[in-house]
């Protein structure tokens, strides 16, 4: 969930997306992922050869930016919407701030946004549920912890 800068977004009014944003998709707040790996580390007897497929809630990102801008309304702010940017437009951007470095990494990602374009990444948030404790974070939890603080 935390590589989607949500004071960016808020800002721009703008999520901007190489794929569908209307594919369902799995999302994991790292908050959740530290949890679940302390617990591990404390207990590590508990979880011997095991392996844990971590989701912690599943949705689009049109549902995303409609959490978004529940939050900005709610604040005085305006609506974010999802723009499809075409692929080699984000692949360029990529590229331009170092976040592809050579063939093999631009091939990864264009193959990674026809994966989400088509098929999205969703899966079963009971093992994070198991595993917490507790529901795992949404995103409109995750909004709330990191902008209540931080809103203007």
């Amino acid at each position: 969930m935390q590589n989607l800068s949500i004071p960016s977004t808020l800002e721009s009014h703008v999520l901007p997306l190489a794929f569908s944003s209307t594919i369902l998709k799995g999302f994991l707040d790292l908050h959740d992922l530290a949890a679940v790996a302390a617990s591990i580390l404390i207990s590590p007897g508990d979880h011997v050869r095991a392996r844990y497929e971590l989701v912690g809630v599943n949705c689009t990102y049109a549902d995303v930016a409609q959490a978004l801008t529940n939050y900005s309304r709610e604040h005085g702010g305006e609506a974010v919407e999802c723009v499809r940017v075409p692929k080699e437009v984000a692949l360029k951007a990529m590229e331009d701030r170092g976040v592809i470095r050579d063939e093999f990494g631009r091939r990864a990602l264009e193959v990674m946004f026809d994966y989400y374009d088509t098929r999205g990444i969703p899966g079963s948030t009971n093992v994070l549920h198991w595993l917490l404790g507790r529901k795992p974070t949404t995103w409109e939890g995750l909004i709330k912890r990191e902008l209540d603080t931080t809103f203007e």
